[in-house]
Parts: structure tokens; C-alpha cells; sequence
């Protein structure tokens, strides 16, 4: 439950600032359709995942039980205000960019201490979240891009 109280508290705190329409959130993307357990367990190299329960999909987040990460997709009402929002957290050093995953795509830890990576395709959201007490910042950053890379892939 964990995932899903950090997904509303980043969905919450991102409408503020890019107007997040939550009418849309998700409604013609199935988040357990971004990251499969098949693509998770080979990418995490856990093929315990493989075994692993999805948590059914809750505001446009989804999980499996026992993997260190969740995935979380909606519509941006504003990509442009999101893009400017994503834009200042960079320069304020509190978000690094990230290169050549959908439109834009950044990185950075949440209030849990939790490492997130973000991308924009389109009017499409999507993060995937690791979760701090199960890896490491430097094991984190180049699952997070794989995992990342495979769900933005999916997105039209």
C-alpha cells in the first residue's frame, strides 16, 4: 500500500503544478500492460518476479507483490506546464534530466527518499518508482532507465 500512498502524493503535488487532469488518469492505459513480469523479472534480474502477484491497478498505478517498484501513468492536462515545472527542477538541482526516453524524462527521489524517473510522451505520463529500502541509488538509475524505457515504448 506504501506505492500507492506515494503515487497520490505525487499525483497530488504534480496537479498543482501542471494541472494534471485526474478525470483522464489512465483510462485508456493499463499500467500493469507497461512493465510486464516478464520484462520486470529480466530487467531487475529477480525471476522471482515472474511468480508475483499484480496488485490490481489503483489511479494509474500498478504494482507487483514482492518487486522492489511500481509503475504510475496518467494524462497531463498540460504538458507544457509540466514540461516548465520539470525545466525549474532541473536548474534548482532538484531533478537530473534524462536523455532520449520519450519527449522528456527526468529523475529524482520522492519524499519517502524513493527513486523516481518520469517521462512525457505526448500528453502521457509515465513513472516507475524503486523503492529506496530494497536497492541503491547507483543500482537504481539504470533499472530505472530500462524499466522506464520499456513502458514509455508502449505508450502511442
Amino acid at each position: 500500500m506504501r506505492s500507492y500512498l506515494r503515487a497520490f502524493m505525487l499525483a497530488t503535488a504534480m496537479s498543482s503544478l501542471s494541472a494534471i487532469d485526474s478525470r483522464l488518469s489512465a483510462q485508456d492505459v493499463d499500467p500493469c500492460a507497461l512493465i510486464t513480469m516478464t520484462e520486470a523479472a529480466q530487467i531487475l534480474g529477480k525471476p522471482e518476479i515472474l511468480k508475483a502477484k499484480a496488485m490490481p491497478p489503483q489511479d494509474g498505478t500498478c504494482g507487483y507483490l514482492g518487486a522492489p517498484f511500481d509503475v504510475h501513468t496518467e494524462i497531463l492536462k498540460s504538458p507544457a506546464g509540466w514540461s516548465a515545472m520539470v525545466k525549474k527542477q532541473i536548474q534548482e538541482k532538484k531533478a537530473e534530466a534524462v536523455e532520449k526516453i520519450g519527449d522528456e524524462a527526468a529523475f529524482t527521489t520522492d519524499g519517502n527518499g524513493d527513486f523516481v524517473m518520469t517521462s512525457r510522451k505526448g500528453n502521457r505520463l509515465v513513472t516507475v518508482t524503486m523503492f529506496s529500502n530494497r536497492t541503491t541509488l547507483a543500482e537504481a538509475k539504470p533499472k530505472l532507465v530500462k524499466l522506464l524505457t520499456a513502458a514509455v515504448s508502449k505508450v502511442r
